[in-house]
């Protein structure tokens, strides 16, 4: 069993308040979780390229999986390889990404959800619930941060 890195346990820890957890429902339903995810004055915050790369990678990820997903055809050891490569992605985001302090901190709202998310997908109880908490991270990135070609997840 591959144990969790101390970057994103701190990611996690470092929530600054947010309720990044898992929420609960059907799979179409993808509730943010990061309570205290606000834009800068109107406008969402800037990224750099690590940050940019990791977050397109997270998306494709979960975008491959969803079709299996949904259909019920994605198996245990699916899960946990997205779930490892999810967390993968936010482990390089945060090993390389170089934001000032306040986007820093917004961006560990979303970080913290989808690290919650790829848990819980490992942890094996109710994993689709994990994909939803992930995909809602996703969306809140897509709202709160300007990346230049993204493209958000359809529902």
């Amino acid at each position: 069993m591959r144990t969790i890195p101390l970057v994103l346990l701190a990611i996690a820890a470092i929530g600054l308040g947010a309720e990044a957890t898992v929420a609960a429902g059907d799979a179409h339903s993808h509730g943010t979780g990061t309570s205290g995810l606000t834009l800068n004055n109107g406008v969402k915050w800037p990224t750099d390229g690590a940050l940019r790369h990791g977050m397109s990678e997270i998306r494709t990820l979960v975008a491959d999986a969803r079709p299996k997903v949904h259909s019920g055809r994605f198996l245990a050891a699916d899960y946990e390889r997205l779930a490892v490569a999810v967390l993968g992605q936010v482990e390089s985001i945060a090993a390389n990404c170089k934001l000032p302090q306040e986007v820093d901190t917004q961006l560990h709202l979303v970080l913290a959800q989808i690290i919650d998310g790829a848990e819980h997908i490992k942890s094996g109880k109710a994993p689709v619930d994990g994909v939803v908490a992930v995909i809602g991270g996703i969306d809140a990135y897509d709202k709160h941060f300007d990346h230049p070609g993204w493209q958000p997840l359809d529902h």
